[in-house]
Order: structure tokens, then sequence, then C-alpha cells
């Protein structure tokens, strides 16, 4: 079984805003997003492992799997607050908004950045552990003249149960541990192109698209605001299927739902 290292999780690179962004009422809008959603203190800690018990290893793979969940639970909660942002066309932002909003954004992914790598060295160690119990079973199991003794009673058995019970713990966190981390990945890659679209509000104004799973962008992407609005049902159900988010609603209905997962804000037409 293979251990995560801190070079499966990899930090994503933050490009720099070229112009600004938002207004000074949409940048505090979100940094209070972030700062109700995803303060430091909500990150659950991850709990030392202190012995070596078959049931403490399953609580605290409980407790990890929980600490994962509740990241993946912020960063859901940070895409929805980017596209909740409505930016008046009328009001300019100045710079030190931008700095700011930016700056706190930054700060965030640090900080899912940070937990990230501490919950795979935790991970790492557990799965020594598991790996040491199993070695150190089968050395017991030999007598001192070489002879493999053989399992006796129902002790045995349970014994033998409850290790593989614990093995498949661990395999079934190991590969929830990589799904979250693909999906941090994600979010991290997409997170600039949705802070663009929350500032569009003119119908010629570019749309930056998000890539998908496989790190490409969808084939006939609108180009503009104006375009997107006027798009055909089919179009906006092949966007909502190469995001692989579900399809359901009537075509207003499923172009809110692409509205919604590229960050744009409301239609003012």
């Amino acid at each position: 079984m293979s251990s995560p290292t801190d070079t499966e999780f990899p930090r994503t690179t933050r490009s720099s805003l070229s112009h600004p962004l938002t207004t000074a009422s949409s940048s505090a809008t979100l940094v209070e997003h972030f700062r109700a959603g995803m303060s430091s203190s909500d990150i659950p800690p991850v709990p030392r492992i202190s012995q070596t018990t078959d049931s403490d290893h399953a609580a605290w793979a409980y407790r990890l799997s929980a600490s994962f969940g509740a990241i993946a639970e912020q960063i859901n909660a940070a895409s929805q607050a980017l596209a909740a942002v409505e930016v008046p066309p009328s009001i300019s932002a100045p710079n030190g908004d931008i700095a700011s909003t930016f700056a706190h954004l930054s700060a965030r992914l640090d900080a899912i950045e940070n937990t990230q790598a501490r919950i795979g060295q935790e991970l790492a160690s557990v799965i020594a552990r598991v790996d040491g119990g199993r070695s150190a079973t089968a050395v017991n199991r030999h007598s001192e003249t070489g002879v493999e003794e053989e399992p006796r009673g129902a002790g045995s058995v349970a014994g033998s149960q409850d290790s593989n019970s614990l093995v498949n713990v661990v395999e079934a966190l190991q590969k929830k541990v990589d799904e979250l981390a693909e999906v941090i990945r994600l979010d991290q890659t997409r997170l600039y192109a949705r802070l663009r679209n929350a500032t569009i509000t003119h119908q010629k104004m570019p749309i930056i698209p998000l890539v998908m799973a496989n790190g490409k962008t969808p084939a006939n992407f609108p180009g503009t605001k104006g375009e997107f609005e006027h798009m055909t049902k089919e179009r906006y159900e092949h966007l909502l299927k190469s995001y692989g988010q579900p399809i359901k609603g009537d075509t207003i209905a499923k172009r809110e739902a692409v509205r919604e997962f590229l960050g744009m804000s409301q239609s003012n037409v």
C-alpha cells in the first residue's frame, strides 16, 4: 500500500490580477463569505495517535474521514459564495480592496493546502502502524523451531477478521483521500476563473472557461456573456455534462445551473 506524500497534493499557483476584478461592495461581500464559512478555526484538527489498538485505529480513521468531509464542504461554500457575488456595473473598486480580497483568498488556499499536507502525514503514520502490526503477527505465528503454528480456536479467527477489517478501512480511507485531493486541486485551479467571471456585467465581456477534470476546457464554450444568455438547451446540457453536474429542469434552470457553476453574477437583462 503506497503512502501519500506532500507531492501528491500539488500547490496551485495563483495568478496575479491584471486588472480590477470586483467593486468595493462586492469585495466586502466576498470577504465576509469567506470569513463566515472558512475561518481557520473551522478546519477540524486531526487527532494524534497515541495507542495502537484496532479500536483506536478505526476511531481515528472515522475522525479523519469527518475532517476531509468538512474541508470539502468549506470548498463548496467558497464556490457558492463566489457565484453569489453581484457586481454593480457603475462602480469601480479601489485597488486596495482588490489586493485585500485576493490576499484573503490566497491565505485561505494556503490554510487548506497546509491542512491537506498534515492529514497526508497522519495517514502515512496510520498505514505504517498497520503494516507494522501485520508484520508482527506474521512473526508471532512461527515457533522457535521455525515451524509455523496453526491458528487455534475462535480467538485466532476473530483476530484475523479484525485485522482484515482494519486494512479495509484504511484502504477505503486512502481512496477517499485521493478523491478529495483531486476535488481540492480542481477547485484551486478554477478559483481564478470564477473570480474573473464574477465581475462580468456587460453582454460583450468575455467569459473565462473553467477546466474539466481532465485539465481541458469544454468544446463550443460561449465566448461572451451575451452569447451565454441566449444559448440553446442542448448547449447548456453539454456544459453541465462536461463539468459532471446534474442535468435537470427546463432551459432556464439549466442556464442558471451553468451560471452558478461558472461563478457568474445574475443577469441584469
